[in-house]
């Protein structure tokens, strides 16, 4: 029953989509259907403006935190604090309030991250920085998150946790991947679209401006 309430708390809260919400009440636009169709902060700043966009992304951030720290507050620890923040980011890409259509859950990961492993996912991104500068931030986040559990592994120590770092870099390779059911639609090279889509998280390599 706990590993239920501790799921469904971080669904529910994972759920909430500030972004299509931002958008919809500053932008007048619904993100789903313009831009790059992502209910993430990139989208709605390139669509509404880069101050709804950061605003949305740190919103996506703190709802992942509070996912866990909900779980704690109601004296429970690990691993329902692991099932709460799993299905916070669960709830962020499939969300009930949206027809289960929402973003890629990069930001709210991260939340969840920086609240377990502070450091170690701070020199992760750290590390890569130099892509999120170049407008890289597809490979980048792919990228910080894939070394993640190895800084885990080797400097916290807790095993725990460094499964838990491997569920959610796998499910962000997922989400990235699932959208290549379009790709075989529109008839696309499915191994080079495949590499992009993980890497990338486009369908084409798509040159910085």
């Amino acid at each position: 029953m706990k590993i239920l309430l501790s799921s469904l708390t971080g669904y529910l809260i994972g759920s909430i989509p500030f972004s299509f919400l931002i958008a919809k009440i500053f932008g007048k636009k619904d993100i789903r259907k313009v831009g790059t169709r992502n209910v993430g902060g990139s989208n709605v700043a390139k669509e509404v403006g880069f101050i709804f966009g950061v605003i949305a992304t740190v919103l996506d951030i703190l709802k992942g935190i509070f996912s866990i720290i909900l779980i704690k507050i109601s004296g429970l620890s690990s691993p329902y604090i692991y099932f709460s923040g799993f299905f916070s980011i669960v709830g962020h890409s499939f969300p009930l309030f949206l027809n289960f259509q929402g973003g890629r859950s990069a930001a709210t990961s991260l939340g969840i991250m920086l609240f377990l492993s502070f450091k170690e996912t701070f020199f992760s991104f750290l590390i890569f920085s130099p892509l999120f500068i170049f407008k890289e931030v597809g490979l980048g986040v792919i990228l910080s998150f894939s070394i993640l559990p190895i800084f885990i592994y080797f400097f916290k120590k807790d095993f725990s946790l460094f499964l838990f770092s491997i569920f959610v870099l796998l499910f962000l390779i997922f989400r990235r991947v699932s959208f290549i059911i379009e790709d075989i639609k529109e008839k696309r090279p499915i191994l080079k679209t495949l590499l992009n889509r993980i890497l990338f998280d486009a369908p084409i390599k798509v040159k910085a401006k």
